[in-house]
Parts: C-alpha cells; sequence; structure tokens
C-alpha cells in the first residue's frame, strides 16, 4: 500500500474515531439529563457514570494523539461537567 493512501487511511479511522467518541459522550449526558428530567431515585449515580463516560471518551481522544481533535476533547470534558452540573443542580 503507498504510504501517502496509508496515512489518509489511518487519519480517517482516527477521525471517525474520535466522531464516534464524541457522540458517546452526547449520549451519556442526553442520558444524564433524561434521567434527572424524569425523577429518577438514581438520578445521582447515573450523572456520575455518565460523566465518567463523558471523561472516559476524552482520554481515549487524548491517547490518539491525532491532530485537530482538541475541539472535540473539549465537547467531551463539557459533557462530562454538564453531566455533574445536573447532579448538583438537583440538590
Amino acid at each position: 500500500m503507498d504510504q501517502n493512501i496509508k496515512l489518509t487511511y489511518i487519519e480517517s479511522l482516527h477521525l471517525l474515531s474520535s466522531m464516534q467518541l464524541t457522540k458517546k459522550s452526547m449520549a451519556a449526558y442526553q442520558h444524564a439529563k433524561e434521567t434527572i428530567d424524569q425523577g429518577s431515585p438514581i438520578e445521582e449515580e447515573i450523572c456520575q457514570a455518565c460523566a465518567d463516560v463523558c471523561r472516559q471518551c476524552a482520554k481515549a481522544l487524548r491517547n490518539m494523539k491525532t491532530e485537530g481533535i482538541e475541539e472535540m476533547v473539549s465537547i467531551c470534558i463539557a459533557h462530562a461537567i454538564m453531566c455533574e452540573d445536573l447532579c448538583k443542580a438537583r440538590v
């Protein structure tokens, strides 16, 4: 395989993976918000678990060491903070 094609392929895979991780963190935040809105008795645990998922996504993105995904890392961290804020708002 040509070296340029191989690099483009790998970069594409990293970009796709980074988009999936960002989408996963968004889904975790949405789940936390829905749990709070429904008044679940385990909402605090769910919010914390969702925040953990978001932070794991951010960590995975950082570990990829791919250029141009800093904004996606920031989005995942923002989702984690919003999950934690959901819990704090209910106290």
